[in-house]
């Protein structure tokens, strides 16, 4: 999966820049490793956070008890937001575990209709 930087540093001659500085001192080049979980931060913090760190997420989970409360438009923009910066999604926990575990099931209208939303491994574990 290709994790381009959104907005690479523009070079100015005469100024350094932090990727310079990490090459200098021999740091090699960071993949993307870290499995952040929003617990329902507003669209703009998560956002943010995309703009700054995408480039350092394997994947993103984004908390279930806390988007089937929430307003779906906020929803939808965090999915789009993760999407824009090529980070696939992950949702699951405790309501849609239980749903699953009871093999009860339904596909659950937000999580049914955005497909960058998929279970986690924890749920499908569950199912076995």
């Amino acid at each position: 999966m290709d994790k381009t930087i959104k907005n690479p540093p523009v070079k100015v001659k005469g100024q350094h820049h932090t990727i310079d500085y990490l090459k200098l001192i021999g740091v090699p080049e960071i993949l993307p490793a870290t499995s952040p979980f929003d617990p329902g931060y507003d669209p703009a913090t998560f956002e943010s956070h995309l703009d700054q760190s995408a480039h350092l997420m394997s994947i993103l989970k984004i908390s279930m008890a806390c988007w089937m409360v929430a307003n779906e438009y906020s929803t939808r923009r965090k999915v789009a937001a993760a999407k824009r910066h090529k980070v696939p999604t992950v949702t699951g926990g405790g309501p849609f575990e239980w749903r699953w575990h009871k093999n009860n099931f339904q596909p659950i209208s937000i999580f049914a209709r955005t497909s960058a939303l998929r279970a986690s491994s924890a749920v499908r574990a569950s199912r076995k």
